[in-house]
């Protein structure tokens, strides 16, 4: 369950939901070059979600699957899903129903937006994207079930590749992503962080396809690249998860977000020699000796060639303190969501996303300490919303030791742009 965030809803659930397609575009013209509504030679091959006239089909869901996120940062970033199960007996999904009000724009690539709203707050987006299908299980008496699949915008990215060589300058990842968006005209919305690495001054060929080249770049920064629960992309750099200034916390007890579990795994990742490619196509490398003598040696590589020997050198740094030891890490929690949670509470565990620093307490009865307090990225959520209960649960990838001295930040203070890994 760990490697998704999934969304799980059907009605009556303590948690108002709601489910709105665009079916129809605000423009029925077909009309080209126009920002708003598609420019060529890019994956925009549609309207924006903004320009089309949203269907509240609520009132037929009965359920949600929403799968976004990975189960480790050692994965790759994939598509965000979304499936929706809808209860159809006069068949207004089926576009072979000619007397159909969507009749004629029961096609791919409508957005879909799916939110939330605890008690006592506004509406909470937890999923936008686009249709890619559907599908339809029927009773010979005639009911239909219909079943509406989705995919996000790296779905919409992987379309995209350039369609000239763009030359580019030295940078930071940040500014890379951002150059890479509008070499493609990437319709969307998008944010980025500065990032942490810098890469190289070159030439991106012709026909490079835009998310294998956001995705290679991601593994030199090691931070996040994804599509938000909001469906905005995303660029996060490796140290915006350390030393939060403000961090949700997940505790056994009601000073926090009370958790009903936690499990906690130790030794599954260990990496104790990693490889960077540098722009030269050499390797640098970066070893502990001690964890190579005592657990042998395990190898991860980050290829690309999209840096200098000396930031690839600082990136195999890095990625080495993180993995070189089989630390012990918390790998999941599960929140028991119900009447009694403050509704605040509720609103900033569905407003979490991919690459959010949390906080996670852990109390205990006998040994010593008796207390852990540590600090993770959020790699996945889960939400499993029934008529008598609703379950949250949030996967984690490796720990971070929130120990950090992280320089040029604006809450800390802007010195440099280097990051300083205690000893």
């Amino acid at each position: 369950m760990g490697a998704y965030i999934s969304v799980w809803v059907v009605p009556n659930s303590i948690t108002d939901y709601r489910v709105r397609v665009g079916w129809q575009a605000s423009y029925p013209a077909l009309r080209l070059d126009v920002a708003e509504l598609g420019v060529l030679d890019s994956a925009a091959l549609g309207p924006a979600a903004a320009q089309y006239t949203y269907t509240d089909i609520t009132a037929n869901v009965t359920g949600i699957d929403i799968r976004r996120g990975r189960s480790r940062t050692t994965d790759r970033m994939t598509a965000g899903t979304c499936s929706v199960t809808v209860y159809d007996p006069q068949r207004t999904l089926d576009p072979e129903n000619t007397a159909g009000p969507n009749y004629g724009n029961l096609k791919p690539g409508r957005p879909i937006i799916v939110d939330v709203k605890p008690p006592s707050s506004a509406w909470i987006t937890v999923y936008a994207g686009w249709t890619t299908g559907i599908g339809w299980q029927q009773i010979p008496n005639g009911y239909q079930v219909a079943q509406i699949d989705c995919a996000d915008n790296l779905s919409t990215l992987a379309l995209a590749a350039l369609d000239t060589d763009l030359a580019v300058s030295a940078e930071y990842t940040g500014q890379r992503f951002t150059n890479i968006l509008n070499a493609v005209a990437y319709p969307g919305t998008s944010t980025a962080s500065t990032g942490s690495a810098n890469v190289v001054a070159g030439t991106v060929a012709k026909g490079t396809s835009a998310l294998d080249y956001l995705t290679s770049l991601a593994g030199y920064e090691w931070g996040h690249f994804f599509d938000s629960r909001a469906g905005v992309l995303t660029w996060r750099g490796r140290t915006d998860s350390l030393n939060p200034v403000a961090t949700p916390m997940f505790t056994p007890d009601s000073t926090g977000t009370q958790y009903s579990s936690v499990s906690a795994v130790t030794g599954t990742e260990v990496y104790n020699v990693i490889s960077v490619t540098d722009e030269t196509d050499a390797e640098q490398i970066a070893t502990d000796t001690a964890s190579t003598v005592y657990y042998g040696t395990s190898a991860l590589a980050i290829t690309g060639g999209l840096q200098t020997s000396n930031d690839s050198a600082v990136t195999a740094l890095f990625v080495l303190d993180q993995y070189k030891s089989p630390a012990t890490s918390v790998r999941e929690i599960v929140v028991d969501v119900d009447s009694t949670m403050q509704h605040a509470k509720q609103e900033a565990m569905f407003s979490l996303d991919l690459g959010d620093a949390v906080r996670v307490d852990r109390h205990f009865a006998t040994g010593a300490p008796s207390t852990l307090t540590e600090y993770y990225s959020v790699e996945g959520i889960a939400h499993t919303i029934t008529r008598t209960g609703h379950q949250a649960t949030f996967t984690f990838g490796a720990k971070t030791t929130g120990g950090y001295l992280t320089l040029d930040s604006a809450a800390l203070g802007q010195l440099d742009t280097n990051l300083l890994a205690p000893g």
